[in-house]
């Protein structure tokens, strides 16, 4: 090199400044300084109703839409705080809740970013996705996909709060997290959801795409399909919520599921794929690694990849729902499930 003598030994200070000043790193250095580094246990958080309730009033009581059109609280796990943001729920999901007042609205965006809603608590308001309009009621999934026009219009009389379940961290991690303000140009046509309602049955000529066509999954339907679901060899009923036209999960990247507990403790399961779970029916104990906890109606908590997780119902009907990045790892050729 032009800026050290090749007739001497160069100092450690010469040679860690010739490699700044060409872009070069040493190997051996950073993998020193990344086992020195102590990160956080990724263990499975459970977030509890009771105290998110705390929270969501006060965010509603001091927090305007002028000061933060959407109001949304992040459930941040510390071992993955890799950005100085405080951490995301898992490795590739965020976890959010989001609050809406009668009377206020969140105006258009998209961006290139998956994002579903699960409704837990209000009604009155309404979605709109590439202006087709979702009606919000508790239970609902509803898929606003990567680079739809979205917003939220609330013309009821309660308070409206739902879970926000992104793929922001992976998008981040590609830097393909592309963000647009409207107003709204340019929607595509569309059939309505009805015409997508019967078994078997949708529109001829629907192109396939990496998300469903259908943006709104209602509770009562999800529900009662739930209901009628055949039970595994340990009680476990669980259904998957697809894209009518392929099959494949509802958009790429999220799998959402809903699971149906049995009184008894589910078979202990783990997979290369993480999960975040919302109970959106009665309550319940998981067992997560080496944690145990009871959870109630709207609790939220994670399930880490390469941790054996069990659950059982302690009330009837205790439902989760989860969303999980399996279609991910399926998709990378990295999914790997065990079951004991």
């Amino acid at each position: 090199m032009d800026d050290i003598s090749i007739t001497r030994k160069p100092t450690l200070e010469e040679f860690h400044t010739a490699m700044a000043k060409h872009g070069v790193g040493a190997l051996w250095e950073a993998q020193a300084a990344e086992a020195a580094h102590k990160r956080p246990a990724d263990a499975s958080l459970h977030w509890k109703w009771r105290d998110l309730q705390t929270l969501i009033d006060m965010t509603a009581s001091v927090v305007s839409t002028e000061e933060a059109e959407r109001r949304v609280l992040m459930l941040q796990n510390p071992a993955h705080d890799h950005t100085g943001r405080g951490g995301t729920a898992t490795p590739n999901l965020t976890a959010n809740l989001q609050i809406l007042m009668p009377g206020e609205r969140a105006r258009p965006h998209r961006h290139q970013i998956h994002a579903l809603r699960f409704v837990m608590e209000g009604s009155g308001a309404t979605t709109l996705v590439d202006g087709k309009k979702c009606p919000m009621e508790p239970g609902d999934m509803i898929l606003t996909p990567a680079w739809t026009w979205h917003e939220h219009v609330h013309e009821g009389s309660e308070r409206m709060i739902w879970f926000d379940g992104l793929d922001a961290p992976f998008r981040r991690s590609m830097d393909t997290a592309t963000f647009e303000h409207g107003p709204v140009y340019d929607l595509p046509a569309m059939a309505a959801d009805a015409a997508f309602g019967a078994i078997g049955l949708v529109p001829d000529g629907t192109a396939k795409q990496d998300y469903s066509p259908v943006f709104r999954y209602p509770w009562a339907s999800a529900r009662a399909a739930l209901a009628s679901t055949p039970a595994a060899d340990d009680g476990l009923r669980s259904l998957r919520y697809v894209n009518p036209v392929t099959g494949a999960s509802a958009m790429s990247v999220i799998d959402c599921f809903l699971y149906g507990l049995p009184k008894t403790p589910t078979r202990p399961r783990r997979s290369s794929a993480n999960a975040v779970c919302v109970v959106a029916e009665g309550s319940g104990r998981s067992t997560i690694g080496e944690r145990t906890f009871d959870w109630e109606r709207h609790d939220v908590f994670t399930v880490p990849h390469g941790l054996w997780a069990s659950h059982q119902a302690t009330s009837k009907d205790a439902t989760l729902f989860v969303m999980t990045d399996r279609d991910l790892m399926a998709r990378l050729g990295l999914l790997h499930d065990d079951i004991k």
